[in-house]
This record gives structure tokens, sequence and C-alpha cells, in this order.
């Protein structure tokens, strides 16, 4: 039995194609013999059999391992295509890149052009206004040479006198048309050669004529052809900034910029508030102090019109004239001081006979006059500071009012301090102690305002205890009306300056609110530009992770195989030793079938390194293509940092854009102020060329005076331009 099995085991590895083409010759034996190897046989087949079936299922696997790398190989040819139309995506979106900026330089030449044109027009504009001032005193010239040529004929004329003092003019005329008409009363005294010698005159002064209209047409229609062109470049000037401004794009840099202007805008706003503030309580100050001052000014007019009821020459009636209600002076705190005024000048003049009592305190009037010099020094120089500090217009603003106040306030005390001086001077001690008790009641009134008022106030009640003196009411009150002109000055510049702080909050409120629309624009395509992104590196990951599977599955697969192989190689090996006997018996009938099973294992062997190859080579794609991804991901940051550069270039050029586009309105601002109005061509030069156009339109002039010169049609075409 086990050398039947042996037998068996043996011959297991012949094909039966073989076997049929090749059968095998037995040496006829014994019945027993015979019996055995028909066992053998049947053992042998069925055994073949076996192996056959084994063969199948090792090629189907064969073919099955077969149809997974065809499908690995179409997966990674997937994956190369769409990397591939990754890389064009992206060199399509580097070349829209490249194009933008492109255009942008394209835009950025233009507009240079378009400077370089309006430097090329300034400069014909320039020439223009050279040759424009050539003409000009081309024009003087020729009138300097008629007068000089008058003055010659003159003098040639034995028989006429010469012009003294220049030639004799036309009353009713000017200009050259002045000269000729005295030149023409002069003409009947001339001989005949002075009248030839004059036509000679006249004809050259024609050609003159002639030469400066064609000339000064020739200029007009170069005018006015510039001044077209120059309007064409303007509107296309703001039609190329009107393209640049929709092309602007503001950043997180621009907006945080406006913020700190608007907070800054805000905090000036708040302080410019709480200025106006402190003026307007500094002015209910003022106004009470006012109002107070009023009440002494009636003290003051009631002190006035006792001593003018006491003095001598006084009537009844000029008491009555300069008498006036308690409720006009308290409505207008200026009618009182006018009222102090009238009075104190009645007063001056009547008190003009008793000037003995004045010159006693002559020195005193000396004294108090430098003081009263050096305070309005001071004050001149404090006016000056405050109109000259605008940079500070609400302290400014703060300072007139308080210094109003204190002024007028100085002012109404200097007055009564002075009528009091005229009182005590006549020696009346009614008058004087009604004086005392005003002055008493103005220095505790003082005393008790001292917090509301400055130091200069407090400075002015103190002089209320000083000598006395009464300058010229007409001073103080010019004085009075130039410090009102200068205070309502001041406060309409404060009120312009504040209009114009709200049009600065408003315009830079719309600004920030376009840049924060344009940047949630910017922010919005950043997002989306950023999901796509993110999108394709998960695709790109999830290849990854599939191709991760793969390689897997196909090296458990090859070790599997490898396996199998091995234990191919085992159970040939046992094989083999177990058939070494049987062997040497059929080394003849075996040696083919031999041949045929190392065949079959060496082409086993040769299909194991073929796979081997191909996953090597599946390990090297896809390495490839982890390279790959890798180079995309590299490439994917270098463009997002190309379009973050893109991105700050853009800015960048667009504030140069900005800074561009504000020379160019300063340019063009400067421009058209350098254009030339119409009033010194329509009558300057006219009246100096052509005179006797200059009553057309003008009825009464030069009516009746004569035309030396023709006027037709065409001189008038040629006059047009010079009269629009």
């Amino acid at each position: 039995m086990g050398s039947g099995l042996d037998d068996e085991e043996a011959l297991s590895d012949f094909e039966e194609d073989d076997l049929d083409a090749a059968p095998v010759v037995l040496v006829p034996a014994s019945a027993n013999v015979t019996h055995s190897a028909a066992d053998n046989l049947k053992s042998t087949l069925a055994e073949l059999e076996k192996e056959r079936q084994a063969r199948r299922a090792a090629e189907a696997a064969n073919a099955e391992a077969d149809s997974q790398i065809k499908r690995l190989k179409t997966f990674v040819h997937e994956t190369i295509r769409q990397r591939d139309e990754a890389i064009k995506s992206k060199d399509e979106r580097t070349r829209q890149l490249e194009e933008a900026l492109q255009s942008k330089d394209e835009i950025t030449r233009h507009r240079d052009e378009i400077v370089a044109q309006r430097d090329e027009l300034s400069r014909q504009k320039d020439e223009i206004l050279r040759a424009r001032d050539a003409s000009k005193s081309e024009i003087a010239e020729v009138a300097r040479i008629l007068v000089t040529q008058a003055d010659k004929i003159m003098s040639i004329a034995n028989l006429v006198k010469p012009f003294s003092g220049g030639p004799s003019r036309f009353p009713k005329a000017t200009g050259l048309v002045a000269i000729a008409l005295g030149f023409g009363m002069r003409m009947e005294e001339v001989v005949e050669e002075v009248v030839r010698q004059r036509e000679e005159a006249v004809k050259r002064r024609d050609e003159i004529r002639l030469q400066m209209e064609q000339r000064n047409y020739s200029i007009a229609i170069e005018v006015s052809e510039l001044e077209a062109s120059i309007t064409q470049l303007k509107v296309q000037v703001s039609e190329k900034s009107l393209e640049l401004e929709r092309n602007q794009k503001q950043a997180s840099e621009a907006e945080h910029a406006l913020q700190e202007q608007l907070g800054r805008t805000n905090q000036e706003a708040e302080d410019l508030k709480r200025r106006v503030n402190e003026v307007e309580n500094q002015l209910s100050l003022v106004n009470k102090c006012i109002s107070q001052h009023v009440q002494y000014a009636a003290k003051a007019r009631d002190s006035l019109l006792d001593v003018l009821q006491l003095m001598p020459y006084v009537s009844e009636s000029d008491v009555e004239v300069t008498v006036i209600g308690e409720e006009g002076l308290q409505e207008d705190p200026l009618a009182s001081v006018r009222v102090l005024t009238e009075l104190a000048g009645k007063v001056e003049s009547y008190w003009k006979q008793n000037q003995e009592a004045f010159v006693k305190q002559k020195e005193d009037w000396e004294a108090h006059m430098k003081m009263l010099l050096e305070e309005k020094d001071d004050l001149v120089s404090k006016m000056i500071y405050l109109e000259n500090g605008d940079s500070a217009l609400g302290e400014s603003q703060s300072v007139m009012e308080s210094r109003r106040g204190d002024i007028g306030l100085e002012r109404l005390s200097e007055v009564s301090v002075r009528l009091d001086g005229h009182e005590s001077g006549e020696g009346n001690e009614g008058v004087s102690s009604r004086e005392s008790e005003a002055a008493n009641e103005s220095v505790s009134s003082n005393q008790d305002n001292s917090d509301l008022t400055s130091d200069d106030c407090t400075d002015t009640h103190k002089m209320n205890g000083e000598v006395r003196q009464q300058p010229s009411m007409e001073v103080l009150q010019e004085e009075l009306a130039a410090f009102e002109k200068r205070y309502d000055q001041a406060v309409l510049k404060n009120s312009a300056l504040e209009e114009e702080l709200r049009f600065l909050q408003q315009e830079i409120q719309r600004t920030a609110n376009s840049a924060r629309g344009e940047i949630e624009k910017l922010q919005l395509v950043v997002a989306n530009q950023g999901k796509e992104i993110a999108e394709k590196t998960a695709y790109i990951e999830d290849l990854e992770k599939v191709a991760k599977e793969h390689y897997e599955s196909y090296t458990s697969e090859l070790i599997a195989a490898e396996e199998d192989v091995a234990r191919w190689k085992e159970a040939a090996t046992a094989e083999a030793a177990a058939g070494a006997a049987v062997l040497e018996e059929l080394e003849k009938r075996n040696k083919e079938g031999l041949n045929v099973v190392f065949g079959t294992c060496w082409v086993v062997v040769g299909q194991i390194i073929t796979l081997n190859e191909r996953i090597s080579e599946l390990k090297e794609m896809v390495e490839e293509a982890n390279s790959k991804v890798s180079s995309k991901e590299q490439m994917a940051m270098a463009a997002i940092a190309a379009r973050n550069a893109a991105e700050r270039s853009l800015q960048i050029a667009d504030e140069r854009a900005s800074d561009l586009r504000h020379r160019v309105e300063d340019m063009t601002r400067a421009l058209e102020e350098l254009e030339p109005g119409g009033d010194f061509w329509a009558r300057g030069v006219l009246d100096m060329c052509w005179p006797w156009m200059r009553g057309r339109g003008r009825p009464g002039i030069n009516a009746g005076g004569p035309q030396p010169v023709r006027n037709s049609a065409e001189m008038e075409e040629l006059l047009e331009p010079w009269l629009r």
C-alpha cells in the first residue's frame, strides 16, 4: 500500500494530455501485478483530475489578480487625469491673474499718457499766454508809436504849436480813438504836407491793424481748439477717474485706518461740542454781567442826568431828550452805552466852561492815558493771537467771548468812572455820594462774580478805585463796534467749521460703509476659494486613502500568493522525495512528466516574479502620486501666496491711483484757475485796438464821434471770438 500511494503521488504531476499522447507501456507480469497496476493507474488519474482543478483555480485567481491590477491602473490614470485638470485650472487662474496685472499696467500706462497729454496742453497754454502777452506788448508799442508819430507830425508844421504834455484827447472816447479825434481837432491848422504824412501814417496803421486782426483771429482759433481739447481731456480724465474708482479695492488696513480716522473725528466733534458748551456757559455768564452792568448803567445815567440838571446853561428839553426807559436798556445793552456816551458828550460840551478844574488833574490824565494805551496794546495783541489761532478755534472763541464780556464790563466801568470823575471835579457832594455808592455796588458785584470772570475782568474792576479820566467817546464807540464785528466773524467761522466737520463726518461714514461692503465682498470671495481648496484637499485625501487601501489589499494578496507558492514548493518537494523510488524505476517514463512538473513550477515562479514587479511598479506609482499630491499642495500654497501678493500689489496700485487722482484734480483745479477770463480781452484789448467798437451795445458812448476805420461784416466776424 505504501508503494501504491507513493506511485500515485509520483504520478500526480502528470498532465492528462501527456498521458494520452505518450501512454506508459508496462512490462507484462503476473495477474496480481496487473490488478495493482490498474488500481494505481486509477488513483493516478484521480490525482491528475484534482491537480487539474487546482490549476484551474490558480488560473482563475491569476485572472482576478490581473483584473484588479487593471482596475488599479485605471484608477491611477484617473487620478493623474484629475491632477492634470487641477494643474490646468491652476494655470488658467495664473493666466487670468497675469491678464489682470497686464490690464492694470495698461490702465496705468494710459493714465500716464493722459497726464503727459495734460502737461503738453499746459505747456501749449503757457505758450498761448506768452503769445498773448507778446501781442499785448506789441499793441502797447503800436499805441506808443502812434503817439510819437503824432508828435513828430505836429513838430514838422511850423504854423501849429506842438502838443504840450502829450497829445490832446477827445473827452468822450478812450485809447487810440481819443488820440485820433484829438489829433483831428488840430487838423485844420496843419498844412497839406502834414495831411499827406498823416494819411501815410493812417495807411501804415491800417496795415498794422490788419496784421494784428489776422494774428488775433488765428490766436482765437487756436485758443478755441485748445479749449475744446482741454474739455475733452477733462471728460476723459473724469471717465478714467471713475473707472479707477470702480477698480479700487480696500483691505483690512484701509478699514482700520478709516475707523481710526472716524474715531479721531468723533473725538474732535466731542471736543468741539464741549468747547461750544463752554462758550455758551461763558456767554450766559457774560449776559449776567451785562444785565448787572445795565443796572449800573441806569444808575450812572441817573447820576449824569442829575449832573446835567445841576450844570449851568442846561435846559430841561436837553435833559428830556437824553432820557431812555429801563426796558430799552435791558433789551439792548449797547443802547445803555450809547445813552451814557450821549450824556457824557453833553456833560463834556457843557463842562468846557469849567476847564480850570480839569487843568488841575492834567497829570492824572496823562498817567491814566498811558495805562489805557498799554491796555489797548495788550488787547490788540490778544486779538491778533486769537485771530491767528485757527488750529484751536474752540479755545479762541471761548477766549474771545470772555474777552468780549471783559471789555464790555471794562468799558462800562471806565465810562462810569470817568463820569464820576467829572462830577467830583465839580464838587457836587450829592452826586459824589451817589457815585461812591454805585462804585461800592460795582466792586461788591465784581467780588461776587469773581469766580465767573477772568483775571482781566477783575483787574478792570480794580481800576474803579484809581484816578478816573474820560477819553474820547467816539474812540470807545469805534472799539466796541470793531470788537462786535470781530465777534460776529468768529461766530460765523465757528458755524462754518461745525458745518464742515459734519460734512466730513458724513463723508467718512459713507466711505467707511463702502469700504466695509467691498471688504465683505473680498472676504466672501476668499471664503469661497478657501472652501474650494478645502474640498479639493479632502478629495485628494480620499484618493490617497483609496490608493492606500488598494495597496494594502494588493500587498496582502501578494503575501497570500507567496505563501501558496511556498506551500506548492513544499508539496512538490515532498512529492519528489516520496516518488524517488518510483522515479528510479520509472525514470524513463517519468522523465517527461518531471520536466512538465518543473516547467509548471518555473511558470508559477515566473508569475510570482511578475507579480512582484507589478507590486513594485504599483509602489512607485503610489509614491509618485504622493509626490504629485505634495507638489500640488505646494503649488496651491504658492498660488495662495501669489494671490495675497497680487491683492497687496492691487492695494498699493489703488493707493497710488488715488494719490495720482488727487494730483490730477489739484492740477486740473490749478489749470482752471489759470484759465484767462473774458474781461481783459472783451474790453481792454478792444478798447485799445478797436475803440470804435466800444460803444456797440452801450448807448451814449461815442455816439457822435467819427469812425475813421471801416466797419464791415468781415471785421465783425473777426471780432466775434473776443466779444463772447
